[in-house]
């Protein structure tokens, strides 16, 4: 893995969705359209003419700091101002997960923990929140330089470079504009053409790797699977297709965030923390397959159509409620990668039958990783290409 943090401050491993993307992956900002002022998006270079970046929302949340830390009152207005621009004007976004109260409340207690005032204050529920302010707080000089600290047309060209690979550009829009922002260390998408940036977490992940992490979250939205999730299928049978297809997505957003661990700077507290889990991710992802197999055992023999029926959710509700997707998929993408590099993930995308038969092709006798038991992989393989 590459090391993005300073010598002098050792870097974090942390889980990809643990740390808010994909958040990559990665907790997103669910919307459904975009409304605000956007004349302050920055004017993209002649080189990167499809991707602009808006940096008014983040400037605005400085300027806030920078009156408290001169002795000035911050009127709730001045959160409603900031809130009311495109990084933050998210109608279909659920005000008990992000708001300007919230906001509020963490910046003014970072502040006031900062000069050590913090004696009739609660602290806030969203630690993350917290330490993203005081993150950005002490390092306000480069937050404020944020476009050239990002390295803004390198980090807009990488962006596009690796959306056009992975997503296509027949699924790309026309352009896309990046806002800014401080609040949850997470990318959001909003159709049809806006990320939303967490700056504290692009600050920490550096420009390359939150290059590949905004590509990731375009490739989580716009290249997903058609059908609905595995809780609202028709049928067990196909339940199951469908997480079998949500492996390989979830195999592809952590291939192109950089892995199923990401490096972090070791200054921000929240996404530097230690890992408490040391295992691998192929450990980890060695793990829930081995599982994965023995709740398949006998689900797809002839004439067991009614456990398939009652069970074919079973494997969802592993992966999902253990962020099993893309630790799983992307140990797997590891396998196949080692063998065929890049060019065999390309090679198969939307095909969730040939990146199967792939892993178990590349999977090695004494590999951490298992392949899948013959007669099982067959059943899979016939479940997938069948109408």
């Amino acid at each position: 893995m590459r090391n993005i943090t300073p010598t002098r401050h050792p870097h974090n491993r942390f889980g990809i969705i643990a740390a808010g993307l994909l958040a990559l992956a990665l907790v997103t900002f669910a919307t459904t359209g975009c409304g605000g002022d956007q004349r302050r998006a920055a004017t993209p270079s002649s080189g990167v003419p499809q991707v602009k970046l808006d940096v008014a929302a983040l400037e605005a949340w400085l300027a806030i700091v920078a009156r408290m830390e001169r002795g000035e009152d911050v009127p709730d207005a001045s959160y409603q101002k900031l809130f009311d621009l495109p990084a933050y004007s998210l109608p279909g976004k659920d005000p008990r997960i992000f708001s300007p109260s919230i906001l509020k409340k963490c910046t003014e207690y970072n502040y006031r923990r900062s000069v050590g005032d913090t004696a009739d204050i609660v602290e806030p529920r969203r630690t993350d929140v917290v330490a993203n302010c005081d993150y950005l707080r002490r390092r306000a000089d480069e937050a404020a330089d944020f476009a050239n600290v990002l390295a803004d047309d390198q980090y807009r060209s990488r962006v596009w470079e690796l959306a056009r690979l992975w997503v296509g550009e027949s699924r790309l829009p026309g352009s896309l504009t990046i806002h800014a922002m401080v609040g949850p260390t997470s990318i959001g998408f909003q159709a049809p053409d806006h990320v939303i940036l967490d700056a504290g977490l692009a600050l920490a992940a550096g420009k390359e790797q939150a290059a590949r992490m905004t590509a990731s979250r375009l490739y989580a939205e716009l290249a997903a699977p058609p059908g609905p999730q595995p809780p609202a299928a028709s049928s067990g049978r196909e339940a199951l297709r469908q997480t079998l297809r949500l492996v390989h997505h979830g195999a592809v957003i952590a291939w192109i965030a950089g892995g199923a661990d990401l490096q972090f700077d070791g200054r921000h507290a929240h996404l530097g923390a230690p890992r408490k889990d040391h295992r691998t991710t192929q450990e980890r992802a060695a793990g829930l397959l081995k599982y994965s197999f023995r709740m398949l055992d006998g689900m797809l023999d002839p004439g067991h159509e009614d456990l398939l029926q009652s069970n074919g959710k079973s494997v969802d509700d592993l992966l999902r409620s253990r962020w099993g997707y893309e630790t799983l998929g992307f140990a797997m993408a590891e396998v196949i990668a080692a063998k065929g590099g890049d060019e065999a993930l390309l090679g198969m995308a939307g095909d969730t039958a040939a990146f199967l038969n792939a892993y178990q092709s590349a999977c090695g006798t004494d590999a951490v990783m298992p392949p899948f038991p013959p007669q099982l992989l067959e059943q899979l393989i016939e479940l997938l290409r069948a109408p």
